[in-house]
């Protein structure tokens, strides 16, 4: 990852469709794989990274990424859940 004052298509996308409005992607190909990580920003320079995945031809690894996206954003809202802080070291 790198620190980048603002990230834009095509490191970052808006996930499509009424309930994942709320979320994006950062993407990335290795591999000859599409890797995602999806998340959503919580304020300012903070970005949630909820669950990471690959995908070709349209199968995605894990299976029922898309619902785990879902649930685990919900376990991390009613404190069911929680979540580290990692600050990326720029030098300079």
């Amino acid at each position: 990852m790198t620190k980048r004052e603002v990230w834009k298509y095509p490191d970052i996308d808006q996930l499509r469709g009424d309930q994942y409005k709320a979320f994006t992607e950062l993407r990335w190909k290795s591999c000859k794989k599409q890797h995602r990580i999806f998340g959503r920003q919580l304020a300012g320079h903070e970005y949630l990274m909820i669950i990471g995945c690959t995908h070709k031809d349209d199968v995605y690894d894990p299976p029922g990424v898309w619902e785990s996206l879902i649930e685990r954003n919900k376990q991390i809202e009613s404190g069911e859940a929680t979540y580290i802080e990692y600050s990326l070291i720029v030098s300079g």
